[in-house]
């Protein structure tokens, strides 16, 4: 619930990142589906395209969550223009 409040407000970002990362090593609560797209919905919220990618890649290659369209809509609109650029 928390981090969802965070994905909500722009510029909450960094600390809907914290809560996430602590959620894992803190208290040892594996991430789902549900909290990625908070985080990654908090990323696109502050513009933040970069760390919403890396999110969308690292829920496949870390855990095997595969992304529903709420997380690839959320890491897509992220992008400015809806695509990433370099």
């Amino acid at each position: 619930a928390t981090i969802t409040a965070r994905a909500k407000g722009g510029g909450q970002w960094e600390r809907a990142m914290a809560l996430h990362k602590e959620m894992q090593v803190k208290h040892a609560i594996a991430p789902n589906i549900f909290t990625y797209t908070a985080v990654i919905s908090a990323c696109k919220n502050s513009g933040q395209w970069k760390p919403a990618l890396s999110l969308l890649n690292e829920m496949q290659e870390k855990f095997g969550i595969v992304p529903n369209d709420r997380a690839f809509s959320a890491g897509i609109r992220a992008c400015p223009n809806g695509r990433a650029v370099e």
